[in-house]
């Protein structure tokens, strides 16, 4: 799928995608956290497409008062007003979200693309949401304690990682990448369907240790092999 808005005709689109795969490999009890997680790494994508159109109107490369008290006014009434706005910018510059399914029966992954890389910022924002994700076992708890936070502050990804534990699945299975140098950011989830499947990130890790290998030499030779 390619998208840059997850309006209505897409989200249809991603409901049957998700729908089929998980009836046909007998999985649909995972439908809810598999489309939890497709609908907020869309929106996180959306959501920085935007603060870059924001940067590059006001010729700023970072936050500035004027383009976080612009950002903040869009919360409210960014779908009323600037829908149309957004929506041609990014297509003027080319800017869409890719979302890749691949499925068997051990295992789906759903890989979200980007084509921009993220900012430092928004790396250090997204490690916050991973280390805080860790402090919780349900989501009973989770909003017991942050209630008032949840509300858009972007605490998707610390849900989704408690929701990954509340399934029994590995959080390390939720990652996220981002390559400044070729321009893009990939969120993948990989869902396990059967007890004995095992990650290319546990093996790769199984395989550096075993083979006393750096990441980036171990990490070429997979890439190789890819190919």
């Amino acid at each position: 799928m390619y998208t840059r808005f997850l309006e209505e005709d897409g989200e249809e689109k991603l409901l049957w995608i998700l729908r089929k795969t998980l009836e046909h490999y007998d999985q649909t009890e995972l439908f809810e956290l598999i489309y939890t997680a497709c609908k907020e790494f869309v929106m996180n994508s959306t959501k920085a497409a935007i603060k870059r159109i924001v940067y590059d109107d006001l010729k700023s490369e970072s936050s500035t008062p004027e383009t976080t008290a612009i950002l903040s006014s869009l919360k409210s009434n960014f779908f009323k007003d600037h829908f149309s706005y957004f929506k041609s910018k990014m297509k003027e510059k080319k800017i869409h979200t890719t979302i890749d399914f691949e499925a068997n029966v051990e295992r789906m992954i759903v890989t979200v693309t980007n084509n921009f890389a993220l900012l430092p910022n928004e790396e250090t924002r997204i490690r916050e949401k991973f280390q805080l994700a860790k402090e919780f076992d349900n989501l009973p708890e989770f909003f017991q304690k942050h209630a008032d936070e949840t509300e858009g502050a972007g605490l998707g990804i610390t849900l989704i990682g408690i929701m990954m534990a509340q399934y029994g699945i590995d959080r390390r299975y939720l990652t996220i990448f981002s390559d400044p140098k070729n321009n893009f950011t990939v969120a993948r989830l990989e869902i396990p369907f059967s007890v004995t499947y095992r990650s290319k990130r546990s093996l790769f890790e199984e395989t550096l240790q075993r083979e006393n290998l750096s990441r980036e030499i171990l990490r070429e030779r997979w890439n190789r092999l890819d190919l």
